[in-house]
């Protein structure tokens, strides 16, 4: 008799199963019309309409009673605030009403309480109220306004412009002279000295530009010849004609491509005018000046919050070892903080802006301009990875002038550090911004713009930050520190050891020959003292800060900072020249930073290596000198008189003599 359970086929004609078949039929779960029944699926409500959520419905009958009583409260919270698009909406508008109106409560008592003590509540409420005011205006009315205002504005100063050019520079030259006269010259001549100092670096970028001016063709045809017969049969002169300019033909034996077009003056006085507006501001406008040495003092307390993770981690004695328990946690937090501004879109919005008002004052392309404000917030490998995709396509104007600005800038963690060297905290936030500016008027002025750039305005959206939330950005800010603080450490570490080994040699040859102290210090206050004294330092601490300058090209500028807060004092340089020095020193504008610069670009526009090999030199130098030229405007403006620790109105110097020479 044939047995029903163990038949090879079922009723119905099909297959036995094996056991694994059998394991799977009895693990399935049951759809959801197999285990509702109508009645059931009608009285669920309609957010609970997708399948997942029916299965969840489902699997709830067969709990408790506490879990069905548990589960319909989440059902019902969940479906209030997400079934609805539109009744969300309405619930995030009621509670930014009822904050707004407590916000305006807690104002109102503030300012009845202290007034003094609220100003800083005030002004952070009317920058809300204004970014509030221009986002809803240029959402609901942009597009209407700029159609009616600002595009017939555009066409009227295009069919006018052949005359109002000669108006605009009669009025910048006539303020500029009055400028001169009254600001900087009346009171204080010798602030004149920077002005000179200005016209210099000006002049020096344009006689070594790549692009000979059209309007003076004897310079350019013997610029020309000099060249051809330099490079002719010499080598050594080729290397460093493709180092400093455009790349050679060495099959043809010519200069390629030499451009033909003159020098576009826009960029440049564009980016002297932003230069001396905000120095305007800045030194010599009273308000303007408090109004930013308070928010420079606000970061600097705002960094000292970094020394409860300090004495936490490290113990109450910490501050025995400065910089590595207190500099390194202030750029870790500093970090954290600006991750967090990126995370919540803030610093996006600003680098956007401000790389707006670069594009349409200075008329570099988007790309340059947005390198150049974010690099004021971020490191330039940040900066980099903002404009990665672009890198490939931009012309060879556009990628000396973003390699210029990770020379000349620096980012905000590096300014934590700076101000913790003991750097003025306001000097140090002015020349971040300044230089910003200074870079693509000397990059445009080294190498104008011969091609025809492939990069549209608008057409740049910065990255979404990777966070998921306000912790894990915090986290993910303070981790990325970790290569910069390595960094600093061991270049710190290399650089002064490498100094003081050459420092010896040097002294060891000057003793061969009657000559105590020879130094690469002594040396750099002698060769540069002229650079350092018509960016408006006096003479008498122009050797000082030249071996600064020196110390900063050659070595590292960590280490230059370092040792002109030493300076500073040990009596050996004035309040002045310390500001001065301070913007001289601001920017990763040292030989080793060509390596990283070049190879981090290199990384993510691998085809445009060679040309970023060749104009590593000249990006470098432009840099450097950005930052010498927002010095000048420095030294122009600056009111502070020639004082020194103590009060002292003279240097307190020592007697030493080195070679003869007073030191």
């Amino acid at each position: 008799m044939d047995n029903a359970g163990f038949d090879s086929r079922s009723r119905n004609g099909s297959v036995g199963q094996s056991s694994d078949d059998i394991r799977l039929e009895m693990n399935r779960v049951p759809s959801v019309d197999q285990t509702l029944s109508d009645k059931d699926k009608r009285n669920l409500p309609p957010y609970l309409s997708d399948k997942s959520t029916l299965n969840l419905a489902t699997e709830r009958r067969r709990s408790s009673k506490y879990e069905i009583l548990v589960g319909n409260v989440q059902l019902v919270v969940h479906g209030f605030f997400t079934g609805d698009k539109k009744r969300t909406r309405v619930l995030l508008w009621i509670c930014a009403a009822v904050f707004a109106v407590a916000w305006v409560v807690y104002l109102g008592f503030a300012n009845a309480h202290n007034i003094q003590t609220a100003i800083p509540l005030d002004i952070i409420t009317g920058f809300v109220i204004f970014c509030i005011a221009y986002y809803l205006v240029k959402k609901y009315f942009g597009k209407a306004i700029y159609k009616k205002c600002f595009k017939p504005l555009g066409a009227a100063i295009d069919r006018y412009w052949k005359v109002l050019k000669w108006i605009l520079l009669a009025l910048v030259l006539t303020s500029l002279g009055l400028i001169l006269y009254f600001i900087v010259g009346k009171d204080r001549p010798k602030n004149l000295i920077s002005v000179a100092g200005t016209v210099v670096i000006v002049l020096f970028c344009f006689v070594t530009s790549t692009n000979p001016a059209k309007d003076f063709p004897c310079y350019k045809n013997f610029r020309n010849e000099l060249i051809l017969w330099l490079l002719e049969d010499n080598e050594l002169f080729m290397k460093a004609y493709i180092s400093l300019n455009q790349p050679y033909d060495s099959s043809v034996g010519t200069v390629n491509s030499i451009p033909t077009n003159k020098v576009k003056w826009r960029p440049v006085l564009w980016g002297l005018s932003i230069q001396l507006i905000f120095g305007l501001l800045v030194l010599r406008w009273e308000p303007g000046y408090e109004a930013f040495s308070w928010m420079s003092n606000q970061i600097k307390v705002f960094l000292e919050y970094a020394a409860v993770g300090s004495e936490f981690v490290f113990g109450e004695l910490y501050q025995n070892h400065p910089f590595v328990f207190e500099a390194i946690p202030q750029a870790i937090f500093f970090s954290a903080c600006i991750s967090i501004l990126y995370h919540v879109g803030i610093v996006q919005q600003v680098i956007l802006k401000l790389g707006w008002l670069m594009e349409i004052t200075l008329g570099t392309t988007a790309v340059e301009s947005l390198n150049a404000t974010a690099n004021i917030f971020i490191s330039s490998v940040e900066a980099a990875v903002i404009i990665k995709d672009f890198l490939p396509r931009l012309t060879y104007s556009e990628l000396h002038a973003v390699l210029c600005g990770g020379f000349a800038t620096v980012a905000g963690v590096v300014m934590a550090i700076y101000i913790s060297y003991g750097a003025p905290p306001e000097h140090v936030l002015s020349a971040a911004i300044m230089s910003a500016p200074a870079a693509l008027a000397l990059a445009k002025l080294s190498v104008p713009e011969t091609e025809e750039s492939r990069t549209k305005s608008g057409g740049i959206e910065l990255e979404k930050p990777a966070s998921r939330n306000v912790m894990e950005a915090a986290s993910n800010g303070a981790v990325a520190t970790i290569t910069l603080i390595g960094h600093v450490c061991v270049n710190l570490i290399a650089f002064l050891g490498l100094l003081s080994f050459v420092n010896a040699i040097l002294n060891y040859i000057g003793l061969a020959v009657g000559c105590n102290g020879l130094s690469f210090p002594f040396i750099c206050s002698y060769v540069l003292r002229p650079l350092a004294f018509i960016l408006g330092v006096s003479w008498e601490d122009s050797g000082v800060v030249a071996e600064l300058m020196g110390t900063k090209i050659f070595i590292n500028e960590f280490i230059a900072y370092f040792t002109m807060n030493e300076y500073y004092l040990a009596g050996k340089i004035s309040d002045r020249s310390r500001a001065i020095a301070t913007y001289v020193l601001c920017g990763f504008g040292s030989f080793g930073d060509i390596g990283i610069n070049v190879g981090v670009f290199g990384a993510f526009a691998p085809t445009r290596r060679s040309e970023l090999s060749g104009m590593g030199l000249r990006a470098l130098v432009m840099g450097n000198l950005a930052g010498f030229l927002t010095a000048c405007i420095a030294g122009m403006l600056y009111q502070g008189d020639e004082l020194y620790v103590g009060g002292l109105t003279e240097a307190i110097r020592d007697n030493r003599t080195i070679c003869g020479v007073n030191a």
